[in-house]
């Protein structure tokens, strides 16, 4: 018998919709922690896209906040395009592309639970 799929939404925004800058500045916040994950995990997806690609790649970051790998991605020469369900986030994200290359995409979700763009 198959399970019934939830419409529920999983992900509290509020928690990241208010950080703003925080997202890059706050050093008393468990985003801290996203930022040292993200010290390690970036520079080794760019390594390995670029080991197996010998090119540049197009790149969707589904849930990308504040911009934590789209950002370095379009840095290394990759074109990027960041989703996100959090329109706070996203700014963050383009205040802090410092290409101005990324495109920061927002998905919203309408009453029903379908994501429309």
């Amino acid at each position: 018998m198959a399970k019934k799929r939830s419409s529920k939404v999983l992900i509290n925004n509020d928690f990241y919709d208010h950080l703003e800058d925080g997202w890059y500045t706050a050093k008393d916040h468990p985003v801290v922690l996203l930022r040292k994950e993200n010290e390690v995990r970036v520079p080794w997806i760019i390594e390995s896209i670029q080991k197996r690609r010998h090119t540049f790649a197009k790149v969707l970051d589904m849930g990308c906040g504040a911009g934590f790998l789209c950002n370095p991605l379009v840095k290394a020469g990759h074109d990027v395009t960041g989703v996100d369900l959090s329109k706070e986030s996203l700014v963050v994200a383009e205040k802090f592309d410092s290409t101005k290359r990324a495109k920061h995409t927002l998905v919203v979700r309408n009453p029903e639970g379908r994501s429309k763009r």
